[in-house]
């Protein structure tokens, strides 16, 4: 009966393990960035990477292997850089000054064979740690649409992990439409030391029920007896 007793014990606190989430601490660079404006079709852009660097994380829960990710979630803050907008007669330089973003959710796919992870569509939006983009020069650009619409797209994200699942290098390319039409665009490389965490749904699933057997056949031997 006491052993009955353990067995349930350790399964019912394996199946209410509070599973905590992967983290992986990741460091880039920004490497494309381009912006579209409906008024200026001609309009070229130039990045100017004063401090050319991302630092950020990646969170990571899956199931029994990466091909089953349960959730995911992320940070990315970029360090100074500008953008220089030409349209001829016109021009304009677009600063980011200290800019973070969050991401979770989309969908995922997993490629075994070449360790490759895919999340495709993840919400992105403007952190409120962050200080909105601001544009001076004679191309008119609304600032505003920034802090009025902290949604910023969808992200795609791309990792791909050593054979020890111990590194990633991945990429991210991402594109949002701001309440004028501007459209701004870019890449984003970057590496990292991922902590995955799986967590053993099939295993607590099988103490569970283990522990429920002997509890039912410890009953009936005392009832027997």
């Amino acid at each position: 009966m006491q052993i009955s007793k353990n067995c349930l014990a350790l399964s019912f606190f394996v199946g209410m393990a509070v599973v905590p989430a992967g983290h992986a601490a990741v460091t880039g660079n920004l490497v494309s960035l381009s912006v579209t404006i409906p008024d200026y079709p001609s309009l070229t852009t130039t990045l100017d990477l004063a401090q050319p660097g991302i630092t950020g994380e990646l969170n990571i829960v899956a199931g029994t292997d990466l091909s089953s990710i349960l959730s995911f979630n992320g940070t990315f803050t970029e360090d100074y850089h500008a953008v220089h907008l030409d349209a001829g007669a016109l021009s304009s330089d677009m600063y980011y000054p200290h800019s973070v973003y969050y991401f979770a959710g989309g969908s995922n796919s997993y490629d075994a064979g070449t360790r490759t992870l895919s999340l495709n569509d993840v919400p992105a939006s403007f952190g409120a740690g962050g200080n909105p983009p601001f544009c001076i020069g004679s191309i008119a650009l609304c600032n505003a649409a920034y802090e009025s619409s902290p949604s910023l797209g969808l992200l795609d994200l791309v990792l791909v992990f050593d054979e020890g699942l111990q590194n990633i290098t991945g990429t991210a390319t991402f594109s949002h439409t701001l309440a004028n039409g501007t459209m701004i665009s870019g890449q984003y490389n970057f590496e990292g030391s991922p902590n995955l965490v799986f967590t053993p749904v099939p295993a607590a699933g099988w103490l569970l029920g283990s522990g429920l057997i002997g509890l039912a056949g410890a009953v009936r031997r005392r009832r027997s007896d």
